[in-house]
């Protein structure tokens, strides 16, 4: 069987706490190295985006008889502050507005897109 994206999400999980602890992401991400950082931007944007999809796909358990709301609600909110406290972490590095007409690009918009959707 295929990886499920609640599989998929934990192995972007994952390697962004062991990067983080043997690397340190703060330090890749403000680096002048460019492939790494434009690499761990796409993997941080890609694991917040699943998440928050997944979260969706979680609510509709709340249409199913049976199943107990409090616990859904508990697990998506969960998910959700985690994936907002990351984005935030890094949003100093993440939102760029174009300082001639404070347009947005790129990394800037796929964060402002994943806060909106959270």
């Amino acid at each position: 069987p295929g990886l499920t994206s609640r599989r998929i999400l934990g192995i972007f999980r994952s390697h962004l706490k062991l990067v983080d602890r043997n690397d340190g992401l703060d330090d890749i991400l403000s680096g002048s190295n460019g492939l790494p950082r434009a690499n761990m931007l796409k993997i941080l944007l890609a694991a917040a985006k699943l998440s928050i999809r997944c979260d969706a796909l979680e609510m509709r358990k709340l249409n199913q008889p049976g199943v107990d709301e409090s616990e859904v609600a508990k697990s998506v909110v969960a998910d959700v502050v985690q994936t907002l406290t990351t984005l935030t972490r890094f949003q100093h590095i993440m939102w760029n507005p174009n300082s001639y007409d404070w347009s947005l690009k790129g990394v800037s918009v796929e964060m402002l897109s994943i806060f909106c959707e959270a």
